[in-house]
């Protein structure tokens, strides 16, 4: 794995990193190019949590706020560039912050310390106009369908994020015991290495999590944090997959000269390298600037996340290219990163939305 700066780093990213470097070498944690289905190391998974502190960050302070965004997401980055088969991104970029901004750490109860030590995963079924939430007699049930779960046939909490007619959009926890109400299906995915999950809902008993009149807070972590976390793991397969091009390049040999050495090639690394940092500059600032607070967290945050995605697909496919088209060679991971880059791109939003929301932040 090579080594890229890490812009704007302190000391504390500096040392986070190394030591999660440190964890995932010894675990031999790396892509594995064989077609598998995506598989959750849970010891791994604690062992990132609890040894490095991972749920510690993505946890908040009593007075509401979380630790630097920028510690998070340089593990983020690390992880995304190992394909590291843990669910960061379902349990701290999605749920954890979903429960904290409703201020449901108590209703949650039992679950979430479990949650921040790696014990328990969850997952989140993003605001959709397919769930739909009743409360009658005290009782609450939730109907509908949602697909690209992340995590979401796996995980031990399953959250829904769904309108509740006189309280305005909610954050529910399902009860996934009763598998005639609660069908949780893995879907067939073009990403090998991430599992998604198509929910399907009958009136399944849920309870509310939190304050009832949370959706705005639900759909600002959302497109804030959630998707800068996304990018920073994006930018982490990025910086991978110029890093095997450059060794690809340096120890390819044609026509009796090293690949690296033709300009036509130099030209593309170079102009990989660009496009990388280009994603890096757009998470740092993103990072700086929810961590200090300013209004224009979300414009930041999306085009930290489009800026990531497209710089992710763009080097992944050169990459590709480089190593000779290796599309369909199952011996070799990069394209298991061009597979994540493409589903990635389309995880939380589409890319058309995303320009459509950046034009509308900056009053275009």
């Amino acid at each position: 794995m090579t080594a890229w700066r890490i812009l704007g780093a302190d000391e504390h990213q500096i040392a986070l990193r190394s030591s999660l470097v440190d964890l995932l070498d010894r675990r031999d944690v790396r892509p594995m190019p064989a077609p598998t289905a995506a598989v959750t190391d849970h010891q791994l998974w604690e062992e990132i949590c609890n040894g490095l502190g991972l749920g510690d960050l993505a946890s908040a302070e009593p007075d509401g706020s979380f630790a630097p965004l920028g510690l998070m997401a340089t593990c983020f980055e690390v992880l995304g560039q190992r394909l590291a088969p843990v669910p960061a991104l379902s349990t701290l970029a999605l749920a954890a912050p979903a429960v904290q901004c409703c201020d449901g750490v108590e209703d949650a109860g039992g679950w979430w310390a479990d949650l921040l030590s790696g014990r328990v995963t969850a997952a989140v079924a993003v605001p959709t106009e397919h769930l739909v939430g009743v409360r009658s007699t005290g009782r609450v049930t939730v109907s509908g369908t949602a697909s690209h779960i992340v995590d979401g046939a796996s995980a031990d909490v399953l959250l829904v994020v769904a309108d509740l007619p006189g309280h305005g959009t909610c954050l529910l926890e399902v009860d996934t015991t009763q598998p005639d109400r609660v069908q949780r299906r893995r879907e067939a995915t073009f990403d090998l290495t991430r599992e998604l999950a198509r929910i399907t809902l009958r009136d399944a008993p849920a309870r509310v999590i939190g304050r009832t009149d949370a959706g705005p807070e639900l759909r600002q972590v959302l497109a804030t944090r959630s998707i800068v976390l996304l990018a920073a793991e994006q930018l982490g397969g990025t910086a991978e997959c110029l890093g095997m091009a450059v060794d690809h390049a340096k120890a390819r040999y044609q026509f009796g000269r090293s690949l690296g050495s033709f300009q036509a090639v130099k030209h593309r690394l170079s102009d990989m390298y660009m496009v990388m940092e280009l994603a890096r500059s757009a998470v740092a600032e993103a990072s700086r600037v929810m961590d200090a607070g300013e209004p224009d967290a979300e414009l930041w945050a999306t085009i930290a996340y489009r800026t990531a995605s497209d710089s992710f697909t763009r080097v992944a496919a050169h990459a590709l290219q480089l190593h000779g088209g290796l599309g369909f060679a199952w011996e070799h991971p990069v394209h298991l990163f061009l597979k994540r880059a493409k589903s990635s791109a389309m995880l939380l939003s589409l890319p058309a939305e995303r320009m459509h929301r950046i034009t509308e932040l900056l009053g275009l």
